[in-house]
């Protein structure tokens, strides 16, 4: 039996709005301090990126050149 007000499986009280993370993907429209963080973690993922695959073709030009 589901107490009113209660969600039944955490036994927390059901919210009328969502979690912060999630708020974001429901509304339309992003604060200018969330483009911020994901201009800034966008840059981060692109630096990464390229690091990532300079270490790949280093790897590979090291098993290259130690097959020689």
């Amino acid at each position: 039996m589901k107490k009113k007000g209660y969600d039944g499986v955490t036994k927390q009280p059901e919210r009328s709005e969502p979690e912060a993370p999630m708020g974001r993907y429901i509304r339309e429209t992003r604060t200018p301090k969330e483009k911020l963080q994901d201009t800034i973690n966008t840059a981060i993922a692109f630096v990464l990126m390229i690091i990532a695959a300079a270490l790949v073709v280093l790897l590979v030009f090291l098993f290259y050149e130690n097959m020689k």
